[in-house]
């Protein structure tokens, strides 16, 4: 299995496609909901988007290195109307995650969060903090607590977060830890 590919375009803002109907995300934020479960397109103009991906296709690290190093496109895009596909796919991921027995697992909990972090920076940039997004964050705040009171080796969350690849989420996620100590 391949490595996920680090540094996604956290610091990159996403331009005017909203107006087209599109919203843009960083490719790996894509891995945490494989199987897609949305239509995937890449601009190819101003106002030209091509579907690439079909709802119900696979989307892996080797995807990401196809599209971010190969095609050197740092941003695929969604639907504007398939963006709360992926709110809700968090939405539940973070509901499993916190029914867990024994609490969520550290590895789950740092997929979650860098999917979650890298959606709310994507998406929260292009249309705002909405009542789903608002709702995600505070549910991913809840798993990572109930995950720090089941499991305080630091080092196991900061591995598995190192291993999901983006530094913004990695710092964020890493300071929450360290702060509860």
């Amino acid at each position: 299995m391949a490595e996920t590919v680090p540094g996604p375009s956290e610091f990159e803002s996403v331009d005017n496609s909203r107006e087209y109907g599109y919203l843009g995300v960083d490719p790996t934020v894509l891995i945490a909901f494989s199987p897609l479960k949305a239509d995937i397109y890449i601009r190819l103009s101003a106002d030209k988007f091509v579907k690439v991906l079909r709802a119900g296709d696979a989307f892996g690290a080797d995807e990401v290195q196809k599209y971010r190093n190969d095609k050197k496109l740092k941003v695929l895009y969604l639907s504007e109307a398939d963006i709360n596909v992926l709110i809700t796919k968090i939405d539940e991921g973070l509901d499993e995650a916190l029914k867990a027995p024994g609490g969520p697992a550290p590895a789950q909990v740092a997929s979650l969060h860098t999917a979650t972090h890298s959606l709310i920076h994507d998406v929260g940039d292009q249309i705002g903090i909405t009542k789903e997004i608002q709702q995600v964050t505070k549910k991913q705040i809840q798993a990572t607590i109930a995950s720090i009171k089941h499991d305080w080796r630091v080092s196991t969350f900061l591995k598995e977060l190192s291993k999901e690849g983006g530094y913004l989420a990695w710092h964020s996620l890493s300071l929450s830890y360290l702060a509860c100590l």
